[in-house]
């Protein structure tokens, strides 16, 4: 009955990976009214910087170091 996804959102991202989080990648569509300028659009759009990409972060335990786990 549980979520398999939740979207955190792209800001803050150093917190979100302290938790587990990792970045799915993101797209949009952009159209102006004016048909002329939508040739420009992809023109502009390269002129923006990239996003920043989250840090690495693995806080959980991976599945080959459960191994060394004893049960009682």
């Amino acid at each position: 009955m549980g979520a398999e996804q939740m979207s955190l959102g792209r800001t803050a991202l150093a917190p979100k990976a302290q938790i587990g989080a990792k970045a799915q990648p993101m797209y949009g569509n952009l159209r102006h009214r004016n048909p002329a300028l939508n040739l420009a659009v992809p023109s502009i759009l390269a002129l923006l910087p990239a996003p920043d990409e989250p840090p690495e972060r693995h806080p959980f335990k991976s599945v080959a170091s459960r191994g060394n786990l004893k049960r009682p």
